[in-house]
């Protein structure tokens, strides 16, 4: 696994989110964004390109 690899999490919940980066730091896979929603992700994939997305499937505003 490559460790420079960007990773975007996106969950409406912060509890699963920091679960995930805690998670993913582990495998000392440290370039990891955060979104809260949908629509928030989509702003943050304008502003970076990132190599794989984590997303929740139920959230407010969009889902996943």
């Amino acid at each position: 696994m490559n460790e420079n690899m960007k990773i975007l999490i996106v969950d409406d919940s912060a509890l699963m989110r920091n679960f995930a980066k805690g998670s993913l730091k582990q495998l000392k896979l440290n370039n990891v964004g955060e979104a809260e929603d949908g629509e928030k992700a989509l702003l943050e994939l304008k502003k970076e390109k990132y190599d794989l997305i984590l997303s929740d499937l139920h959230m407010p505003n969009m889902d996943g």
